[in-house]
């Protein structure tokens, strides 16, 4: 993605009511593009569609999560 979208809260709503955004990108679902950075196994980093600055983007686990807290669990370094 190479263009900024304007911010439009309805479709915005429309589309997180929907679905997980980050499901549907990881699915290939074309209403949900993204430019994709990265991606592995554990994680997903693309540009974020409402960028708030140039260069935002965003980093997800690839399994779905529901919870920003609750759905992880703290790894020990090693």
């Amino acid at each position: 993605m190479t263009t900024r979208v304007p911010w439009d809260s309805d479709s915005y709503l429309a589309l997180a009511r929907r679905a997980c955004f980050i499901c549907e990108l990881l699915a290939g679902n074309p209403d949900y593009p993204h430019h994709v950075a990265y991606r592995d196994g554990t994680a997903i980093v693309f540009a974020s569609k409402f960028p708030s600055v140039a260069g935002h983007f965003l980093v997800a686990p690839v399994d779905h999560r529901e919870h920003a807290i609750a759905d992880f669990t703290p790894v020990a370094a090693r």
